[in-house]
């Protein structure tokens, strides 16, 4: 039986709108376990939650650059590229409340790319 059989093409695939005046998104990440959740980084070099077409708080201020972001199957951790003056290449690992747990220098140039294989032992990065 085809579980998308009986439902309506908003209910499948979910489209809301989020704008934040002079800021350019440069990635987002689907949050698996809210259809209506993702977080999202841009310009204004923060990491947040949006639900909804709203910002949900607090959201995590880097003050550096952030150009990618990838969410771990099963939602319990986000990576991210994040661009410093002196590690340009840098990965930093957060819970979903946006605590830093981990960091690791992976390029000497800004991360372009992060995927993760399927089963979360794998963290693909591009520099």
């Amino acid at each position: 039986m085809d579980p998308t059989q009986g439902k309506d093409q908003k209910e499948l695939n979910p489209v809301f709108e989020y704008k934040q005046k002079n800021v350019i998104f440069s990635c987002v990440a689907y949050k698996p376990e809210s259809k209506y959740s993702i977080y999202a980084v841009g310009t204004d070099k923060s990491l947040k939650e949006i639900e909804n077409s709203k910002e949900k708080y607090p959201r995590y201020e880097s003050n550096v650059n952030i150009s990618q972001i990838v969410l771990m199957h099963g939602g319990n951790a986000i990576l991210a590229g994040v661009a410093e003056e002196d590690k340009p290449g840098s990965i930093q690992v957060f819970r979903p409340n946006f605590e830093k747990i981990y960091e690791v220098q992976a390029h000497s140039l800004p991360i372009e790319r992060l995927r993760i294989s399927y089963d979360n032992k794998f963290l693909f990065s591009v520099g």
